[in-house]
């Protein structure tokens, strides 16, 4: 009885190791390094794929989806099968991961976009956060959709003009708790029509798309505003007019603000192209995108006596909107209807 038994564990035991000896890929973690490599190879089993099928054992993502736009749209039957055998750090979590996945292909299969404003918006999840849109004047507007997953978010930006939109930027944010090997199927599942990059503690990807009407309506906003004479800006002052005439910069009027009591980025760059004097660049921030960039303008223009007729229609016709912008003073910082009053000119001290 005994010799039947040890015979049976024997060949249970042996058993045992030709099925743990099966040829299969793996992702192997070195727990002392942290180090991911991949060992074994012969068995098909993707961590991203286009094909039409996945291996019965991956938790498989997919859309169908017509390829109208091969750069941001989800190519027919799109997959990404992420394999659930693949090991990951113990301080990984799976789902997060595959949560993160999700949320990359919900916002990608959003696109093509309509340019109707309206329409493109209902498409978005409940889910999705939603900033108050940002009045920028005259009909213009940035509106905010957040999605949060695992490791990370993805937002998008639609600047729009008259009910059309004219752009979108779509940025996400991966934190570096996850391994390298993973962030590669990030990558795929986003595509190539972004551009990466990292932190210490993050990884980044950005993108930005333009409708054929981006054109046609900035220049219906300046048709408004009037028109400045377009001059070449010199490299020295191109950060600071391009931070300015950004309708995304996030600005807060004022000199003396936060912990610190320093000026704010705008201000230093506004007093950058007064103390260059550019009087020209700074009338551009005055037709700009940008509500609060626009204060700046006013407000250095009126320090250096240079508001001409032309500059007062825009000034009065901007005044009529009554926009909110945000103002800082110390550590509050706060929104308020900017009223165009000289009386409080930021920069009557510098000069």
């Amino acid at each position: 009885m005994i010799y039947k038994i040890q015979r049976f564990i024997v060949l249970l035991i042996i058993f045992t190791s030709i099925n743990l000896g099966c040829d299969k890929k793996t992702l192997d973690v070195d727990t002392k390094s942290s180090n991911l490599s991949l060992i074994s190879e012969p068995s098909k089993t993707h961590l991203l794929t286009n094909s039409l099928s996945a291996a019965s054992e991956n938790k498989t993502i997919k859309y169908d989806k017509k390829p109208q736009d091969p750069i941001l749209s989800l190519p027919a039957n799109f997959e990404v099968a992420f394999n659930k055998k693949i090991k990951l750090p113990k301080n990984i979590n799976r789902k997060w991961v595959e949560s993160d996945l999700n949320m990359i292909l919900n916002f990608r299969q959003k696109f093509p976009m309509e340019d109707d404003f309206e329409k493109t918006i209902i498409k978005f999840p409940d889910n999705a956060s939603s900033e108050r849109p940002k009045k920028l004047g005259l009909g213009y507007q940035i509106l905010e959709r957040s999605l949060y997953a695992g490791y990370g978010s993805c937002s998008l930006k639609i600047l729009s003009g008259y009910g059309k939109i004219a752009e979108v930027r779509l940025s996400c944010d991966f934190s570096k708790k996850i391994p390298a090997e993973i962030f590669s199927i990030y990558k795929n599942a986003l595509g190539d029509a972004f551009t990466y990059s990292d932190s210490d503690q993050n990884y980044y990807a950005k993108n930005r798309f333009r409708f054929d009407n981006y054109e046609s309506l900035l220049q219906k906003f300046k048709t408004h505003l009037g028109h400045s004479n377009i001059v070449p800006i010199p490299p020295e002052l191109k950060s600071e007019f391009e931070y300015l005439t950004d309708p995304y910069s996030s600005i807060d009027v004022g000199s003396q603000c936060y912990i610190s009591g320093q000026p704010p980025d705008a201000y230093k760059a506004t007093l950058a192209l007064m103390n260059a004097g550019r009087v020209d660049l700074i009338r551009q921030v005055l037709r700009g995108l940008n509500p609060a960039a626009r204060v700046y303008a006013f407000y250095a223009l009126d320090a250096l006596g240079k508001i001409d007729n032309s500059d007062q229609q825009i000034i009065d016709t901007l005044a009529k909107d009554k926009l909110l912008v945000s103002s800082c003073s110390g550590c509050i910082v706060s929104s308020r209807v900017f009223k165009f009053d000289t009386s409080n000119n930021v920069f009557n001290r510098d000069l």
